[in-house]
């Protein structure tokens, strides 16, 4: 058993993906998920790519490694590169307005077979009653793209609902472009805050049927809810009529 495991390693070598790969050459695999809680906006960006093409982009990036460099170096450098340069790449807008980032973190080396850069940028969230959210990705216009996209909330006060995705609140279905068809990949998505509407209709309810409101949540009987709307005189006579 041991003796398999290290003949696997010895083809795997330093590249933990070089034999496990099978993304194309010149091709990115690219997945943008936005995630609302009541405090803050998260847009998460994986980005993989198999060995030939992380060489390309360091070339195109115009970033030295130098001719020694272990593919776990090369996997670092453009990390950092890209932490520093998202911003530029990745446009944010909330109600139309661009919004920038008030952190960006860069995630440690991942052992995904597709996932070798994972780059968070994270926002206030709004405390509108509802607001858009729009994410324009200009990078990697050289490379063709699998690019999955999704909005998901992680709040009870929160809904998604509009979404450009496919299937609301999860991933789409992947989009493969070529380089030659590529242009911006735009992705959107409405949030809405259930709390504060629910608390609008509670007070509307409450300063129409104040008693009627209160017996409903206290005891739950819909037959004493009904008494309260009936004038007194009926009540009582309903109330005989039931003990005889």
């Amino acid at each position: 058993m041991l003796a398999a495991c290290l003949f696997l390693l010895s083809l795997v070598g330093d590249d933990p993906n070089a034999k496990l790969h099978d993304l194309k050459d010149g091709t990115v695999k690219i997945a943008t998920q936005v995630t609302v809680d009541s405090e803050h906006t998260t847009i998460k960006y994986d980005l993989g790519f198999n060995p030939v093409t992380l060489d390309t982009l360091l070339t195109e990036m115009k970033i030295d490694v130098g001719d020694d460099a272990k593919y776990k170096d090369k996997v670092e450098k453009l990390r950092t590169e890209l932490g520093k340069k998202i911003s530029s790449t990745l446009k944010i807008e909330i109600d139309e307005e661009e919004a920038k980032a008030v952190e960006i973190k860069t995630e440690p080396d991942e052992l995904s077979k597709h996932v070798q850069i994972s780059i968070s940028l994270i926002f206030d969230t709004p405390q509108t009653t509802s607001f858009d959210v729009k994410v324009t990705d200009v990078g990697f216009q050289n490379q063709s793209q699998i690019y999955t996209s999704g909005f998901k909330t992680k709040s009870p006060d929160l809904a998604v609902v509009e979404s450009s995705t496919e299937a609301i609140t999860v991933r789409s279905k992947p989009t493969e472009k070529t380089a030659e068809e590529m242009r911006p990949f735009v992705i959107t998505g409405r949030i809405k805050w259930l709390k504060s509407d629910a608390a609008s209709s509670q007070s509307e309810e409450t300063a129409t049927f104040t008693p009627l409101i209160v017996v409903a949540f206290s005891l739950g009987a819909a037959g004493i809810v009904g008494l309260l709307l009936v004038p007194n005189d009926l009540a009582s006579s309903s109330d005989h009529g039931e003990h005889h």
